[in-house]
């Protein structure tokens, strides 16, 4: 007879098990790298002594990449292994009003009898917020620790459990804006900037944090019986590709942000490098396929389930949000591991992954684009001297541009299938698929770089233009969307909760939200900056029974 023994989720639900099945289940560890790139990785390696130590014991991904340019979404698409999960959500900490099928894997092994926990350290709270909108997974939640020891206490804890058990680990340590604001806080709040001796201290985080977790494993003897994944999050990018108002990370997914690390220690596993294109999606069936093979077969990359994709596609925002003045430009990309393919608000650029290391070069710079044609430019090209003039032969120029028709006919269709599931493809008119994002210095390409239209309001321009809007919101935000829409769109309303203070704005009566009772429009625009205040009005915009898609 099978023992029953009863444990709790998240939620409270009790299930049963067979404790015989239990003792011949493997454990697992992931350990989450913040802020790593594979570029840091490699060319700073004397700083990560036994992450180095580990990656010469496991299996290599050499074509590894990230899904995301941000934390939480890089973390859902490995729980769910799906990046459908989050699209129709209009900020990153919401839950969205409809979700894909995909199941979290950390739900279903709890399911199956595991001991499942996700443990975060930082001084500073950061992404366990995103428990909020169950972000990997409904019975899966990440734990916070302000203190180091505690944090290690809780990994202890777990493995020595009588369950097998799946741990989670990551030190945000070495996220730049952590790093900036402990630095700041130890030197009594003086703003001196983040030196290269405390960036290297997240590193140390990175290597200790390894060193503590493998070492518990070693300690308590389960090394054999322990499968354990690293990988990278995402990477930061100090500015090859501009300065984007200062942002380090969760811009567009350029190479340096989305090529990150990846290698699995398994007992059962020869060491060596493999060199197939995966993403963090694929990291959930590899888990799964860990999990249930044999403990004392010798796996194979058959056995894990790697998948020889063709192409692998990133992303830095959900589909559901709006670009607004000030916020990260939005940015899709495709590689096919020779190529990168990057589309944004801001246009389209290339970049030859296998030559260029840090896809710092845009290929498209050497090229017109109209009406769907790809030109090569002479000229530009010509303008070069030395030895990059004589780099690309016609041979190498025809397969750019055959790869760019390739690469830029997968990416659309993977984006539009994004924004159809989100019901918000009316956004796409936010990406610029029709025009090269220029890079080069030289005077005539500065001019062509120069984009003739100010993009801040361009979008809400073009697109709410012939609508009937209402304003929400009449503080500094809002004059600044007022001024810049008033000529093009029709403003048939402003409001704000503040009306009777503030009276009107630029001529312009303030009113009662009760004024959209009387009213015929089509759209509100929640002119407000912050996101979460953004989310408190339009809940509170839904609850009088406006339609969220009318809502921006």
């Amino acid at each position: 007879m099978p023992i029953a023994i009863d444990y709790k989720f998240w939620k409270g639900n009790s299930v049963s098990f067979d404790y015989r099945m239990v003792i011949s289940m493997r454990n697992l560890v992931l350990i989450h790298f913040e802020s790593l790139s594979e570029l840091t990785y490699r060319m700073d390696y004397k700083f990560f002594p036994i992450m180095k130590k580990w990656e010469q014991k496991s299996l290599l991904f050499s074509n590894y990449f990230s899904t995301a340019t941000s934390t939480f979404m890089v973390m859902s698409d490995l729980a769910f292994g799906d990046m459908m999960q989050f699209e129709q959500s209009d900020k990153y900490c919401m839950e969205p009003d409809k979700k894909n099928n995909s199941e979290s894997v950390f739900d279903r092994l709890q399911e199956e009898g595991y001991c499942v926990r996700v443990i975060e350290y930082s001084a500073i709270c950061d992404a366990y917020l995103g428990n909020d909108n169950h972000f990997i997974g409904d019975h899966t939640r990440v734990e916070h620790f302000g203190e180091y020891g505690n944090f290690l206490d809780a990994a202890d804890e777990t493995m020595s459990g009588k369950r097998p058990f799946v741990l989670w680990v990551y030190d945000v340590q070495n996220n730049i804006d952590v790093n900036y604001e402990i630095c700041c806080a130890n030197k009594d709040g003086k703003n001196d900037g983040l030196h290269y001796e405390e960036r290297l201290e997240g590193y140390r985080h990175l290597n200790r944090m390894t060193d503590d977790i493998m070492t518990l494993l070693e300690s308590k003897d389960l090394i054999a019986n322990t499968s354990v994944i690293f990988y990278g999050d995402h990477g930061d990018d100090l500015f090859i590709h501009g300065w984007h108002s200062g942002y380090s990370h969760a811009i567009e997914p350029y190479l340096t942000l989305i090529k990150t690390p990846l290698w699995i220690f398994d007992s059962r596993i020869i060491p060596h490098r493999n060199d197939a294109l995966i993403d963090t999606t694929d990291i959930k069936r590899i888990i799964l396929n860990i999990l249930k093979s044999p403990q004392e077969k010798n796996l194979s990359e058959s056995d894990l389930g790697i998948l020889h994709k063709n192409y692998s596609f990133s992303r830095n925002m959900y589909a559901a949000q709006m670009v607004r003045k000030d916020s990260f430009n939005k940015g899709y990309s495709i590689t096919n591991g020779e190529y990168l393919l990057l589309l944004s608000n801001l246009g389209l650029s290339m970049y030859y992954i296998c030559l260029d290391s840090i896809s710092g070069h845009n290929l498209l710079d050497y090229f017109e684009y109209e009406d769907g044609e790809l030109t090569f430019n002479e000229s530009v090209y010509a303008s070069k001297r030395g030895h990059f003039g004589k780099l690309f032969g016609s041979y190498e120029i025809d397969r750019i541009r055959i790869t760019f028709y390739e690469l830029k006919e997968v990416l659309t269709e993977r984006i539009r299938k994004a924004y159809k599931f989100a019901e918000r493809e009316e956004f796409l008119s936010d990406l610029d698929f029709e025009h090269i994002q220029y890079s080069l210095s030289g005077l005539h390409e500065r001019e062509r770089a120069v984009r003739k239209i100010n993009y801040e309001y361009d979008f809400a321009r073009k697109f709410f233009e012939g609508k009937k809007v209402v304003l929400y919101g009449a503080g500094k935000e809002g004059v600044s969307w007022y001024l810049n829409l008033y000529n093009d769109v029709d403003i048939v309303a402003w409001i704000d909760k503040d009306y009777l203070s503030i009276n009107k704005r630029q001529g312009v009566k303030i009113s009662s939200v009760d004024v959209l009772k009387r009213i015929d429009f089509d759209c509100i625009i929640i002119t407000i900056y912050s996101p979460g205040l953004r989310k408190e009005v339009k809940d509170m915009l839904v609850s009088k029974g406006i339609d969220r898609k009318n809502i921006y």
